[in-house]
């Protein structure tokens, strides 16, 4: 049945629709679950692991449905949804064999007539003449939202947390470092980034102390900076009593012969022995 742009659409095709829109949604959020599931059973989950979750696990590409023909049937419900749908018989033929899609309302597609589907479903209903011994398959594709990005994730090869490091990235650890630092100085540590290359920075941390034992029990304040000497850009700053450390939730780059310098500072009222850390992976 086909409605013209300006004719009322029966509010029964209406609530079939928003019916079917509502079962998608409730087995797309079972799967994201599943997913969930997978990848917080532990701290790091490499791709195969991840993949066997997304497609070797409970959720699967495509299914296929089994019918029998011996007896005729018209309209006989299945659930299932997908995007796709392809035919095939094997003792018998496609004549007299036809479903509709959604709703029982829905225009009847000879399967004699044409040879798949490929636009989305949320439920079948198979009438079929009596063949005896004959069986219909439907090969139903769900390549839905899920599928299709864990496909394009291993078909660009992108790389998980956990074979990062291990497969690409080189770990780079910078440190700065002075025993000595009088009132108001600096210890720093400068490094140009390798032709062809990127350098990431992760984390960032320094010590500052007394650098003589007598004023161990004094309070020593430092602090440490991350600049790009290229850009002449201060990316980071810092400071405490004592030291202090943090992870990057956005990695400060440095690229291609880009030179990046770590100033560690002695903010205190005495000499200091001063550490400065700049933790990363150059690519």
């Amino acid at each position: 049945m086909v409605y013209s742009d300006n004719a009322p659409i029966p509010p029964s095709r209406v609530l079939d629709f928003l019916s079917s829109q509502r079962d998608l949604n409730i087995a797309m959020l079972n799967e994201l679950k599943d997913i969930r599931s997978a990848i917080l059973s532990a701290p790091f989950i490499d791709k195969q692991s991840l993949k066997n979750a997304l497609i070797g696990g409970q959720y699967s590409p495509y299914q296929i449905k089994k019918i029998a023909l011996d007896t005729a049937q018209t309209d006989v419900p299945l659930a299932v949804e997908g995007t796709s749908i392809s035919w095939a018989v094997t003792g018998g033929q496609f004549t007299g064999l036809s479903i509709r899609l959604n709703s029982q309302q829905s225009d009847s597609i000879p399967l004699d007539v044409f040879k798949d589907w490929q636009e989305q479903f949320f439920q079948l209903f198979v009438t079929n003449n009596a063949q005896a011994g004959a069986v219909l398959y439907l090969i139903i594709g769900r390549d839905g939202a899920v599928a299709t990005s864990a496909q394009r994730l291993y078909a660009q090869d992108v790389l998980l947390r956990g074979d990062f490091a291990a497969v690409v990235g080189v770990d780079k650890n910078f440190e700065a470092f002075n025993g000595n630092v009088g009132v108001g100085g600096t210890a720093s540590l400068s490094y140009t980034v390798t032709a062809g290359k990127t350098l990431y920075i992760t984390q960032v941390a320094f010590v500052c102390e007394a650098a003589v034992d007598a004023n161990k029990d004094l309070p020593s304040a430092g602090g440490l900076s991350l600049k790009n000497d290229t850009l002449g850009i201060f990316h980071f700053r810092m400071g405490g009593v004592g030291g202090g450390g943090m992870g990057l939730a956005k990695p400060v780059v440095f690229t291609t012969g880009q030179t990046m310098i770590i100033y560690t500072h002695n903010w205190s009222d005495h000499a200091c022995a001063c550490y400065g850390y700049a933790l990363g992976y150059e690519l």
